[in-house]
């Protein structure tokens, strides 16, 4: 998993999260579940690839020798 991919599932869930947030907040008139919903959405693709692939996917790029 390249890191432009990582990037664009957190930007693809940044996109979707932040408008959904607020009608979950509108829709359910609490603050704390528009934060969670955000958080996951921009979140979750990325912490459930981290454990799918431990090896595979690393948070910062390795250094170049």
């Amino acid at each position: 998993m390249s890191q432009q991919a990582i990037k664009g599932l957190a930007v693809g869930g940044t996109v979707l999260g932040i408008p959904l947030g607020f009608f979950v907040a509108f829709a359910t008139k609490s603050t704390f579940l528009m934060v969670l919903t955000i958080l996951l959405l921009m979140l979750g693709p990325i912490v459930f690839l981290k454990l799918k692939n431990k090896d595979k996917v690393t948070w910062i790029r390795p250094t170049a020798r």
